[in-house]
């Protein structure tokens, strides 16, 4: 599953570039984020629940981006970090 990765084996794999000697995943702005968009998900695919809502649905997204964003900069492109949100950026104390 896609938030075990996150916060299991992410960490453990060698990055170019870290966030004070780590590679981390903000908490709150991403994983909880993605967790939440696996959960609308699977409501969605497995119990046929309603769709979610635009604003929901656009917080999900946004916790992606940031996702990729920081997955480049710890592949070693330093200006990836540029483009992070700002909460993502603060929970990150950058």
């Amino acid at each position: 599953p896609l938030i075990k990765m996150l916060n299991d084996f992410v960490p453990n794999l060698p990055a170019l570039n870290k966030i004070n000697n780590k590679v981390v995943f903000p908490q709150q702005s991403i994983v909880k984020t993605l967790e939440k968009g696996v959960t609308i998900r699977n409501d969605i695919v497995h119990i046929g629940a309603k769709a979610p809502k635009p604003e929901t649905v656009e917080n999900v997204l946004l916790a992606v981006k940031d996702l990729l964003w920081l997955a480049d900069y710890y592949c070693g492109h330093d200006w990836a970090l540029d483009f992070l949100s700002e909460e993502t950026c603060k929970e990150l104390g950058l």
